[in-house]
């Protein structure tokens, strides 16, 4: 059984899912994972793609930017026409958070949106606030899969929930 780690890092008890919750990352892919979050950013996306059993064929380049801002604030990762995804420092608060950024990166914006003819020109228009919204419904649907813990599982709520109320806003 898979061992739940807090958002920044260390054991919190013995393992117990939440409901909905599956096992997650194994113990051995959290800790490779987190020996390279912290030594080599783009061997552990590298492996976060391959842990996610992600489909990588359509991206063209990954890259690490640890100041990566969207549209003027911080943001954990972007994905862009040319197919190339960055990855920031927030992407890196834990394994399970990694390998889900990825999946939102990857699986829906590029696979799906880009790929499936779906990219929003304006990311602030309805269109564009519900391609994000599609992302983080993914990794809400996968959060077990990637072990995220209940507090990383709030934030992306959250965030989804925001843009739910934007878009409803950006319609009136």
């Amino acid at each position: 059984m898979a061992v739940q780690r807090v958002a920044r890092g260390g054991v919190k008890g013995k393992y117990v899912p939440f409901e909905g919750e599956s096992e997650g990352l194994s113990t051995a892919q959290y800790d490779e994972l987190s020996e390279l979050m912290g030594t080599d950013k783009l061997a552990a996306i590298d492996l976060a793609a391959e842990i996610g059993g992600f489909d990588t064929s359509n991206v063209t380049k990954f890259a690490y930017d640890p100041k990566l801002k969207v549209r003027g604030k911080p943001a954990d990762g972007s994905a862009n026409r040319a197919g190339k995804v960055t990855l920031g420092k927030g992407a890196f608060r834990s394994p399970a958070w990694l390998v889900s950024t990825l999946g939102h990166e990857v699986e829906i914006h590029i696979n799906q949106q880009l790929w499936g003819g779906n990219w929003a020109r304006n990311p602030s228009s309805p269109h564009g606030i519900q391609n994000e919204i599609d992302a983080f419904n993914f990794e809400l649907n996968n959060a077990g899969r990637f072990g995220l813990s209940k507090p990383e599982v709030s934030i992306i709520r959250n965030n989804r929930d925001l843009l739910i109320r934007a878009k409803r806003n950006a319609r009136e």
